[in-house]
């Protein structure tokens, strides 16, 4: 499972998409106003497509810890390895305190640099698309409320999200020469 966290995400006016129906740049007037920040934790089963998503004030410990406690019940049952980054968070004697009283969690780093090995960040742009595309959000409650909106479409129809290509269909002969010696 990979979790990571996304943040910080403005209370501010979001462009819609790039292009309308009629093939003409949409008209968007920016808003450079910042009315707070929300930071969003996420966790998503990669074969299954689910995520789960909480949003926090601040990014800290505190609310890191609180999101641990949240996979519990959104994993299934057996042994789930967390694949996070090296975020400084994440490593943490308070994160690692937690994983101790939680053996069935077990944390693999990823490389530096490498933050496109973790699936979850690929599913974080596309939830900035189904959730914040051509939205006004005037204050934090109003970015939290449609990340959890997004979320909730999210899970109802889930993408999963798996590494490599399908196989290449195996070639079929017109017909089959036999050569002999």
């Amino acid at each position: 499972m990979n979790i990571d966290e996304k943040g910080p995400v403005a209370a501010k006016s979001y462009p819609g998409p790039s292009w309308s129906d009629d093939a003409h740049r949409p008209h968007f007037r920016p808003n450079y106003s910042r009315n707070g920040y929300v930071w969003a934790y996420g966790a998503m089963i990669h074969r299954e497509g689910k995520v789960l998503v909480q949003t926090a004030k601040s990014r800290n410990t505190a609310s890191w810890l609180h999101f641990l406690d949240s996979l519990e019940g959104f994993v299934p049952e057996g042994k789930v390895y967390l694949i996070v980054d090296a975020l400084p968070l994440h490593w943490t004697m308070d994160t690692m305190l937690w994983n101790w009283g939680h053996p069935r969690f077990e944390f693999v780093p990823v490389p530096k640099a490498a933050a496109w090995l973790n699936l979850i960040e690929g599913s974080w742009k596309i939830l900035d698309q189904r959730a914040l595309a051509g939205r006004s959000c005037p204050d934090t409650a109003t970015v939290a409320a449609a990340i959890m909106a997004g979320t909730d479409e999210w899970n109802r129809h889930p993408t999963p999200f798996l590494w490599g290509r399908p196989p290449k269909p195996k070639r079929v002969f017109k017909s089959t020469y036999t050569y002999r010696l």
